[in-house]
């Protein structure tokens, strides 16, 4: 009896089931807080590489368009460069003009060459039919006589046009492969001495070059190697980086992300959905960060964050309105269903029928049996 009325007790005092539909009704489910930072999606820097002059082309804060050139490392070294390829295509220019005079004067000398062989072997030939010549000099005179035949055939194949038109391709083939070694030679040094934007964005100076300008306003300044020059960055377009730590949060969805952010000066609330996964090997590890485009309305309220480390409360988007109960509403009613079958096991015995689209950290996220 007093077992019986023990758990006729227990029953009694245990909490009411609550009524689902009493529950606030929602699209998204809060999981939790990460950290994130406000940076520009576009942002490029640029370093000095080595100790020499550098020549700004542009001022700082100016806007500048895709492409648009806005420094020069060592440009003295670059403008010799040039120069010295300027030379080397009108030396080209002047080797095809001399190969071709030299072919012509070759030529010239191989047909006096082919004549004279010609007549010497003609002279043998009367020598060695001659009666007078003793029969022992003829012997020598055949082997002149074929040395004679083998020179003219070696001489008529220089001569035809078809060997000409290779000799000079040939000789040109030489000069162009030089020129076209000491232009990309050029062409890479231009690439990597020449500083242009690679986006529509704003110039931005290092502390640096601003102390530099101030006593070379010439815009010619003096930098160490690997020293920050500057930054282009697009304050157009903005995102979010959240290094997610919550293991909740790596099993959602990526796309099912999205992330609300305070500002801390005036409060406003700065929105943004889940854009890509961003992998940075750091040499001990790699790190997983989430990246989140900032919606269009909230990118003027987040530039002013820009930089700054701030809280972030990350949601989970989903697929159909559910109600989201808390579980300290619930964790009391049934202890022990919920020990053995967990926060799933007991709602679904609480409220039969029911499907649970999400269990985070404070709340669960249930889809009625008749959809509200």
């Amino acid at each position: 009896m007093m077992i019986a009325g023990g758990l006729a007790i227990q029953a009694s005092n245990a909490a009411p089931i609550p009524d689902l539909s009493s529950y606030p009704e929602s699209e998204r489910i809060w999981l939790g807080i990460e950290e994130g930072i406000v940076r520009p999606k576009a942002f490029s820097q640029a370093r000095s590489q080595l100790n020499g002059n550098v020549r700004l082309l542009a001022e700082d804060g100016q806007v500048l368009k895709k492409g648009e050139l806005w420094a020069v490392l060592d440009p003295e070294n670059l403008e010799l460069e040039r120069r010295s390829l300027e030379v080397e295509e009108y030396n080209f220019t002047q080797k095809i003009r001399d190969n071709k005079k030299s072919q012509r004067e070759k030529l010239t000398s191989a047909q006096l060459d082919l004549n004279e062989v010609e007549q010497t072997k003609s002279r043998l030939l009367l020598a060695l039919e001659s009666d007078q010549t003793p029969s022992e000099l003829k012997g020598r005179l055949r082997e002149a006589i074929q040395k004679a035949k083998e020179e003219i055939v070696f001489l008529q194949d220089a001569l035809t046009p078809e060997q000409q038109e290779k000799d000079l391709q040939m000789e040109e083939e030489e000069g162009r492969l030089v020129l076209e070694k000491k232009r990309k030679q050029y062409e890479e040094l231009k690439k990597r001495s020449e500083l242009t934007a690679q986006f529509d964005g704003i110039l931005k100076f290092s502390s640096n070059v601003k102390e530099e300008l101030m006593t070379h306003p010439n815009g010619l300044i003096w930098m160490d190697a690997n020293q920050l020059i500057g930054s282009v960055t697009d304050e157009q377009s903005l995102e979010i980086v959240v290094s997610a730590k919550s293991p909740l949060i790596n099993q959602i969805r990526k796309e099912d992300l999205l992330i609300l952010m305070e500002q801390s000066q005036t409060g406003k609330l700065i929105s943004a959905t889940f854009q890509k996964v961003d992998e940075l090997d750091t040499g001990a590890e790699v790190q997983t960060n989430y990246l989140f485009e900032i919606a269009a309305g909230s990118t003027e309220v987040a530039r002013h964050s820009t930089g700054q480390l701030n809280l972030v409360h990350v949601y989970r988007k989903l697929p159909v309105p559910c109600r989201i109960v808390l579980k300290k509403d619930i964790a009391f009613i049934d202890p022990t269903t919920l020990e053995v079958s967990g926060w799933e096991g007991l709602a679904m015995k609480l409220w039969p029928g029911c499907t649970i689209e999400q269990v985070a950290s404070q709340t669960i996220a249930i889809r009625a049996p008749d959809g509200h």
